[in-house]
């Protein structure tokens, strides 16, 4: 049980690392970030912007680690091993995640999806990595939408 407590943590304070080193190192200008955000939100009725809070980060947490921890890991493993498994898999989810190539996005989801994949080899399970993305998105998904109607 401590193991999953430890593994949720982490995943939670990787995805707070991730989305403040793109803040900081001004990737990202978060005031015409939010801006855009709010343009796009207040247009939307009501029941679009509560699906966006709830239902994105529940189908990223849960969809995208299955998807590249499970299956792309697993898939892989029998015919190249399990590091090389793991960096293909922390690569192509880095590609997918980021924006553009090579950027402070594309490293730190690299870092991520690369810890995130040493987790998943040695316990096996994706549960924990699962409830710490989606805590941590719907963290972000929160806060865009309370920043939003301030």
């Amino acid at each position: 049980m401590s193991s999953i407590i430890y593994v949720t943590a982490f995943s939670i304070t990787i995805l707070t690392i991730y989305v403040a080193s793109i803040i900081v190192l001004g990737e990202v200008n978060i005031v015409d970030c939010l801006k855009y955000i709010h343009k796009l939100i207040i247009g939307l009725p009501l029941w679009v912007q509560l699906v966006y809070v709830v239902l994105y980060p529940f189908t990223s947490g849960f969809f995208e680690e299955i998807i590249w921890r499970g299956f792309g890991i697993d898939s892989l493993e029998p015919i190249i091993g399990h590091r090389r498994a793991n960096t293909v898999q922390s690569i192509a989810y880095s590609l997918w995640s980021s924006p553009t190539i090579l950027n402070i996005s594309t490293i730190t989801s690299f870092v991520y999806a690369y810890l995130a994949g040493k987790i998943y080899a040695k316990y096996r399970i994706l549960t924990p990595i699962i409830i710490g993305k989606m805590i941590a998105l719907y963290s972000i998904a929160s806060l865009i939408y309370v920043v939003c109607y301030i």
